[in-house]
C-alpha cells in the first residue's frame, strides 16, 4: 500500500507551506544618535539669565525679553514605542517671556531631522489667553535660497526661506557679527505676518522685521547666557 508514503508526502508538503507562509520578522530601522546641529544650538539655545532688550525703529517703543525656562537633553525609542523606527534623539527647547506678557518658544527635536539632515527650530508664540500658532525659525541649512514648507492653515502654507549667511550687519546700536537671515511667508508666531528675522551666533535674534504689521525690532542690548 501507498498510502503512508501520500501521508508523508502531504506532512512534509504541510510543514514546507507553512514555513514558507511564515513573514520575515519586520526589522525597524535603527536612526542611530542624532544630535542637535551645533549652529542651532550656537543660534537659539539659551539659558535662564539670558535677556534682550528691543527698540521698534517705527513706533520708538522698547520691548524686554527674558528666558524663564530652558532644557536640553535626550531621549531613546525603542521598538516597544511603535513609531517606526528607533535610535537616540536630542533635543532643546528655551521659553521666553517679554514684558506684556507674550511667551514665545524655540524648539527642537532629533525626530524632526529629515533624510537629508535638515533640522528646524519650531517658533511658538501666544499671549495671555490666546495662541498665536507655531511656524518655522530657522534650519540648519544655511545655504541662501534653501527653502523648507510649514504648515498651512487652510487658507495658506508656510515658506521659510534661508536668505543666506552675513558677515555682519550695522545696526543704529552697533554692529552685529556672524548673521545669517530666514525669511518668513506667513509666519504663524507672528500673527501671521510675512517676516525678516536676522539671526547672530551665541546672541539670537538681532533684528526682526514684522511687514505685515509694519514693526521693525532692532536689538538694543543684551546679556547671553548659554
Amino acid at each position: 500500500m501507498k498510502t503512508p508514503n501520500i501521508i508523508s508526502s502531504i506532512t512534509v508538503l504541510i510543514i514546507l507551506l507553512t514555513i514558507a507562509c511564515k513573514r520575515d520578522p519586520k526589522t525597524v530601522p535603527n536612526k542611530g544618535t542624532i544630535l542637535a546641529p551645533q549652529n542651532l544650538l550656537d543660534y537659539a539655545y539659551f539659558k535662564v539669565g539670558t535677556w534682550w532688550v528691543y527698540k521698534d525703529s517705527i513706533t520708538n517703543k522698547r520691548d524686554s525679553l527674558y528666558v524663564t525656562s530652558a532644557s536640553r537633553g535626550t531621549y531613546i525609542i525603542t521598538e516597544k514605542d511603535n513609531v517606526g523606527y528607533t535610535g537616540t534623539f536630542e533635543f532643546f527647547s528655551t521659553r521666553y517671556q517679554d514684558t506684556i506678557g507674550k511667551n514665545y518658544i524655540h524648539s527642537f527635536d532629533g525626530t524632526w531631522v529629515d533624510n537629508n539632515g535638515r533640522g528646524s527650530v519650531f517658533w511658538y508664540g501666544e499671549i495671555p489667553g490666546y495662541y498665536q500658532g507655531t511656524g518655522l525659525l530657522m534650519t540648519n541649512k544655511f545655504v541662501k535660497n534653501d527653502i523648507t514648507y510649514g504648515k498651512s492653515d487652510g487658507i495658506k502654507g508656510e515658506d521659510l526661506t534661508c536668505m543666506g549667511a552675513i558677515d555682519s550687519i550695522s545696526t543704529m546700536f552697533g554692529v552685529y557679527k556672524n548673521i545669517v537671515r530666514f525669511d518668513d511667508t506667513y509666519q504663524f508666531a507672528e500673527w501671521k505676518n510675512r517676516t525678516q528675522v536676522y539671526i547672530g551666533k551665541s546672541i539670537g535674534i538681532v533684528k526682526k522685521v514684522l511687514l505685515d504689521s509694519n514693526h521693525v525690532w532692532i536689538l538694543e542690548k543684551y546679556n547671553i547666557i548659554q
